[in-house]
């Protein structure tokens, strides 16, 4: 992963809670807690997968990274605009997993928000390049014409810094 992806996934990450990356660290494609088992179970079940043996992969990787993530990368984290990104629009936010997209011009990052309940609270999309921006733009304005109580509400399209 370039330096400036690995400046943005630890900008996404929340402080203090070091991360865990699926299914490794030259290729992530998942951040998770490095916390408990239980919630490393939970959080790496946004592996990225549709096909049935990416599915199988993605249930070795779920298990490996509950049992044994020792020999997987750890990103530490010690601070982070993303709590006080989403302290006003999303309150509560204690947990977040970082889904890396595919390299190119176009890769965002999404971040799934829970709470300590594990009730999932939002996501949050970002990204570094013009395309990724522009196709963030392209999802909030058709998420917008969505009638409300049909599908997911957004809150706002804004930058990371103008929190």
């Amino acid at each position: 992963m370039g330096a400036a992806s690995s400046d943005a996934v630890r900008m996404l990450c929340l402080p203090g809670v070091p991360m865990l990356a699926l299914p490794g660290a030259k290729m992530p494609r998942l951040y998770i807690p490095a916390g408990k088992s239980r919630a490393r179970w939970r959080a790496s079940a946004l592996y990225p997968a549709s096909r049935t043996a990416a599915r199988a992969y993605r249930l070795f990787l779920r298990l490996r990274a509950t049992i044994w993530p020792g020999d997987a990368s750890i990103l530490p984290v010690e601070a982070s605009p993303l709590s006080r990104f989403v302290a006003g629009a999303v309150p509560g936010v204690e947990i977040a997993a970082i889904i890396v997209g595919t390299a190119g011009p176009g890769r965002k990052f999404t971040v799934a928000l829970w709470d300590k309940a594990w009730n999932l609270v939002g996501f949050l999309k970002y990204g570094e390049t013009a395309v990724a921006r522009s196709r963030i733009q392209n999802e909030f304005r058709m998420l917008g014409e969505i009638p409300e109580g049909v599908g997911p509400s957004v809150l706002r399209l804004t930058l990371l810094y103008n929190a």
